[in-house]
């Protein structure tokens, strides 16, 4: 049996013993110096509402200004400012009015139309639409007006009718498509109308329109043949966009057409004329008075609301004053 020394039983004692039953005497012995704690140091609390405004003016401070921004775009290197094109040709609404109405075309390229059937051009301004005839077939379509005398047809639709004498029927059609441009001029009562374009020295067409818009309304006859009339019921209306005239002769009801002569300026004629065949005391002045409108053929503004028809000679045949409607429409 061997022996155990001392020395050895306390080497093998501490080998096995844990050491935590070492750590806790060391603890009680050297106590807070073992592990000492960080020292803290508290902020005295700032008042809430001070807090919020800090915080609002280090925001303003940081957003920058509208000048900044601008200044920033204009310089930026991939997105460098661009000035605004002004717009080029803006429509004309002025000048879109003006071509209001109906036009007789006279010439196309030069060539001078004539014949009763004319072809024509009618311009509703109000809804950028026009229509007409070329001489055999409908057209329809839009048209533009700017700035510059600028004008610009688009959606043209025709009718596909077959004439055997329309000899301006494809000249029409093309002007039509080739204009660009156009110059508006007056001469006494009458409006020309001449559609351009580029490189052509030569209008396109060259369209009439008659300024007898003043003759619409209602009329009484104060004299024929230079003599006054004395039938206080000699009253009409002449609807000039409906070619038509129709009242009272005097003693009769009165219907009939209007014709005007683009040929001729100021023109104006009374056809077709039919009344009723009531027999009157005043029927010889009823008679004057529709063979002298049979030979009206143009007419003049005089003034104070007055119109004289005449015949070709220049006489004047009727002289009319414009009345209320309501004073024929009550009859």
């Amino acid at each position: 049996m061997k022996k155990i020394f001392p020395s050895i039983l306390v080497a093998t004692l501490l080998a096995t013993s844990s050491c935590s039953v070492f750590q806790q005497p060391i603890k009680k012995i050297m106590g807070d110096k073992a592990q000492p704690e960080a020292v803290k140091t508290e902020k005295p609390a700032e008042d809430t509402q001070t807090q919020k405004e800090t915080t609002v003016e280090k925001k303003k401070k940081r957003k920058p200004t509208t000048a900044q921004i601008d200044k920033a775009e204009n310089t930026a290197v991939n997105h460098p400012s661009k000035p605004v094109a002004p717009v080029e040709n803006p429509v004309d609404l002025t000048m879109t009015q003006a071509l209001n109405g109906e036009w007789t075309i006279q010439e196309v390229h030069g060539q001078k139309i004539n014949g009763d059937e004319r072809p024509y051009v009618n311009f509703e301004s109000s809804t950028g639409n026009f229509y007409g005839s070329n001489g055999c077939n409908i057209l329809n379509g839009n048209f533009t007006v700017k700035s510059g005398n600028k004008i610009e047809f688009s959606n043209v639709i025709s009718t596909m009718k077959m004439c055997e004498n329309a000899p301006y029927e494809y000249l029409i059609n093309t002007a039509i498509d080739q204009a660009t441009g156009f110059i508006l001029d007056k001469k006494g009562n009458e409006s020309y109308l001449q559609l351009t374009s580029p490189g052509n020295s030569t209008p396109l067409l060259v369209l009439r329109r008659h300024n007898l818009d003043y003759l619409n309304g209602a009329w009484r006859v104060i004299s024929i043949d230079g003599h006054r009339v004395t039938a206080a019921d000699m009253k009409f209306v002449i609807d000039i966009p409906q070619l038509t005239i129709h009242g009272n002769a005097g003693c009769n009801i009165m219907n009939g057409q209007i014709l005007i002569d683009p040929d001729q300026a100021n023109s104006i004629q009374f056809n077709n004329l039919i009344t009723t065949r009531m027999m009157c005391p005043d029927i010889q002045q009823e008679t004057e008075f529709l063979v002298a409108l049979e030979e009206v053929t143009n007419c003049a503004d005089l003034g104070n609301g007055r119109v004289a028809l005449r015949d070709n000679s220049g006489k004047d045949k009727i002289v009319i004053l414009s009345i209320d409607p309501s004073a024929i429409t009550k009859d």
